[in-house]
Formats: C-alpha cells, sequence, structure tokens
C-alpha cells in the first residue's frame, strides 16, 4: 500500500503596501501640514519597519479651537474590491488616556464621512498593529474608486502619534506580528494602564473610608 506525504497548508503571506514613507518620491507626495493645527509630515523616527513614519501631532484642544483636526493621506491602489483588511502601524508617543485616531477611507473629493470610518483608542506611550476589517463597507461609498485615508482626532488631549506600514490584505493572507521589540512596548504600555487604573481606585477607596470614618 502506497503512503503519500500530506504537505501541511501554510498560510499565504504577502500584502500590498500603500505606504511605508521610505521612497523619497512618496515622502514628496505627502502632506506637510494638517488642518485644525496638527503638525503632520514625514519622520525619521519611530517607525516599525525601515527608518520613516508619518506623524500627527495634534495640538491638546481647548475651546474655541477646530474640534476635529485631520489630514489627508493619498493612495495608489484605488481599487479595493479584492481586499478584506487594512493594517497599520502606529505608535503614540502621547500620554492622553482619552484620545483615539479616527480612519474614513473615501473618494478623492467629495464627503469623507460617506466613506469606511474606523477608530482605534490609543494607548500611551504604546504601540498597536491595528487591523481593520473591511467587509462592512458603506453603500455610500464606491469601493472601486477610492483616493485618500482621511486621519482626525476628536478634540484631543495631546497625543503624538506616528504610522507606519500602511498595508492592504487579500483573503488567505496573513498578517504578521510585529517585532518583538513593539510587542514588548504594546505590553509594557498595557500594563501601565492597568496598573494605573488600580492606583486610581486604591486612592478612591481611601478617600471613600476616610470620609466614612
Amino acid at each position: 500500500m502506497a503512503v503519500y506525504a500530506i504537505a501541511p497548508i501554510l498560510p499565504a503571506l504577502g500584502g500590498t503596501v500603500l505606504l511605508d514613507f521610505e521612497d523619497e518620491a512618496q515622502r514628496k507626495a505627502m502632506p506637510v501640514r494638517g488642518s485644525g493645527g496638527m503638525s503632520v509630515g514625514c519622520e525619521r523616527k519611530s517607525a516599525v519597519g525601515g527608518e520613516w513614519s508619518f506623524a500627527l501631532k495634534p495640538k491638546p484642544w481647548n475651546q474655541g479651537m477646530a474640534e476635529w483636526p485631520s489630514v489627508n493621506l493619498p493612495v495608489s491602489v484605488t481599487d479595493w474590491r479584492p481586499y478584506d483588511r487594512l493594517v497599520v502601524d502606529t505608535i503614540n508617543l502621547g500620554q492622553s488616556n482619552t484620545d483615539a485616531l479616527g480612519l474614513f477611507i473615501c473618494a478623492p473629493t467629495g464627503r469623507v464621512q460617506n466613506g469606511f470610518h474606523a477608530s482605534l483608542p490609543l494607548t500611551p506611550g504604546g504601540f498597536e498593529r491595528w487591523e481593520i476589517n473591511l467587509n462592512r463597507w458603506p453603500k455610500t461609498c464606491n469601493r472601486a474608486a477610492l483616493g485618500q485615508l482621511h486621519f482626525a482626532f476628536t478634540r484631543p488631549e495631546g497625543s503624538e502619534v506616528y504610522i507606519d506600514n500602511i498595508t492592504l490584505y487579500r483573503k488567505g493572507e496573513t498578517v504578521p506580528p510585529p517585532p518583538p521589540m513593539y510587542q514588548a512596548m504594546k505590553a509594557s504600555a498595557e500594563r501601565a494602564v492597568t496598573e494605573g487604573i488600580e492606583e486610581r481606585q486604591r486612592a478612591l477607596h481611601a478617600t471613600a473610608y476616610e470620609s466614612f470614618v
């Protein structure tokens, strides 16, 4: 009786890189200012792959300031029908516990609010390989005629975010794990948040006990 070796079915690697900011021509095509007083631009800092990333630095919001500082990044791949996920590496060097990074994937013109929307709560000092499921696409936006990524904050308290490796994935393609140092950065930031919550809870309990006695 013949015996046949069965090869394991391995997940397909790959991904279509939209923006990694390593190419000089790509960097020159990026905006150098955002709306609402937000500082933006390519920087040789906090890159997850290579040397360059794109910085988003909104000013802490105060009454009378623009509520939604934002920036639009152009993309070269306009037909997203073959893809089911978008991945964005993010590093937040800010210390706000309440800021979130919003994203609209939209047409090159028209209302950005008609596009696909996602939001990422930001961890102070943290890293996130933000994986966005694209299956629930809005009827108000043509998935075959896209043109920009609209990143925005809502009344930010003070974040300093660096984005990198913006990549599309097809069904069956595997998103690789982040490098170990960024896995450690993520774990350390999440641990600090947990410890901060526990410390505030202990302080509240102590205050309540003192007022009771």
